[in-house]
């Protein structure tokens, strides 16, 4: 058994600044730096079979810094009273440090075992995008492209009793990420009363592992998502919706590396691993809801949905070594089905015109056919789910809590 005691500084500075270069053209500047540190006091006490004398203890300061660099480059054009072009480009760098002094003593109080760890982690992303608007006819359009390029870069050190000792191969490890996308929407007003809005979205992605000893893996797809979206208004404050999508959860580069953060190890705080053969989860989504609007802001809404899953993602928790590890794995397929009903209701009748109350609740049933042949529901999905909630708009500050 063990203490842990946590405890957090935090700085996050998130600027903005918008130039106009001309009536026509907006140049905008989005800095960003984020920096977190944990200071962690971790102690253990290993006791013998009898359960009450002390084998050995081991205390163990542990200090992680998360920091990131961002800068969000904007500029948007103006081409006509109809259309736009709109360029970006995203920088993000980051890292995570841990270095991690235990001590750990025998019963008599001598020093049993002195370690030092350390485990490095360095983050880039890069992000361009070009995007085209334009109203025609009752049509509004937009296309463009974007990608992004991402890295991930996992390293360490340890020194026990003085003396250096080789990197852990299982937590030195790189991935990248390259990605490219293609997408087109059309917002049409068919009529007065109905909006039909399609689009089409087009991806490829390439992904490349490197472990410590140098071999890697490429592996590279391509996916087609479309959407089809109207929404008709069967009266002047009723809405109706129907929808179908098809959407894309790709894994991270966390869960990519199969590297290991160390929590309890335990089934309830299992420790964390990722899965490099993890491959992107496709879903087909569809929605069907009616909107009833109601005084200044009102809301009382109905909706039903579906989903259709391929190679659905589940974080599952198996022994590794005499410890749960908790790992990623594309567990089958699957769907899920459920209602949703929502509503929100101003105050301003009863005296309080600055606030709103909201909530909602939403039931759902769900099943998956996993690989090894069981049938079950979602891990970590609740049958209902309800949530209220108190909005309270400062006009002043153009700001709600």
């Amino acid at each position: 058994w063990g203490t842990n005691e946590r405890k957090f500084n935090q700085l996050n500075l998130v600027p903005s600044v918008e130039i106009d270069l001309g009536e026509r053209d907006v140049l905008r500047f989005e800095p960003s730096y984020l920096y977190t540190k944990e200071f962690r006091d971790d102690r253990s006490i290993e006791l013998l079979a009898d359960q009450q004398t002390v084998r050995r203890q081991e205390i163990e300061d542990r200090e992680r810094v998360r920091e990131n660099l961002g800068l969000l480059t904007s500029w948007r054009r103006e081409l006509s009273n109809r259309s736009g072009v709109a360029l970006s480009l995203d920088v993000q760098k980051a890292r995570e440090d841990t270095e991690r002094d235990a001590t750990r003593y025998r019963a008599d109080g001598t020093v049993d075992r002195s370690r030092q760890r350390t485990e490095d982690i360095d983050l880039l992303r890069i992000g361009p995008s070009l995007a085209f608007t334009s109203r025609v006819d009752g049509h509004d359009l937009s296309w463009g492209v974007d990608g992004s390029y991402a890295t991930r870069e996992e390293d360490n050190g340890e020194v026990t009793n003085g003396v250096a000792q080789a990197a852990n191969a299982v937590r030195v490890y790189d991935v990248r990420e390259k990605r490219g996308n293609m997408f087109a929407q059309d917002v049409w007003d068919l009529d007065s009363k109905t909006v039909l809005t399609g689009g089409l979205r087009l991806e490829y992605s390439s992904t490349e592992t490197e472990d410590f000893a140098g071999a890697s893996e490429t592996a590279s797809e391509w996916f087609l998502l479309p959407s089809l979206h109207v929404v008709h208004s069967v009266l002047p404050d009723t809405d109706l919706r129907l929808g179908a999508v098809r959407t894309l959860r790709r894994p991270d580069l966390r869960e990519l590396t199969p590297t290991v953060q160390t929590q309890n190890g335990t089934l309830g705080s299992p420790d964390i691993g990722g899965n490099p053969d993890l491959v992107p989860e496709a879903v087909w989504g569809l929605d069907t809801g009616v909107d009833h609007y109601f005084g200044k802001g009102g809301l009382i809404g109905l909706n039903l949905f579906a989903r259709q899953f391929d190679d659905k993602i589940e974080s599952v928790p198996g022994l590794e070594g005499g410890r749960f590890v908790s790992r990623p794995q594309n567990v089958g397929d699957g769907h899920l089905l459920g209602v949703e009903l929502e509503g929100r209701l101003p105050l301003a009748a009863v005296g309080l015109p600055a606030f709103t109350l909201w909530g909602n609740a939403t039931a759902v049933r769900s099943r998956v056919d996993t690989a090894t042949g069981d049938t079950r529901r979602f891990l970590d999905q609740n049958d209902a789910v309800a949530n209220i909630g108190l909005d309270w708009h400062v006009a002043a500050w153009r700001t709600t809590f």
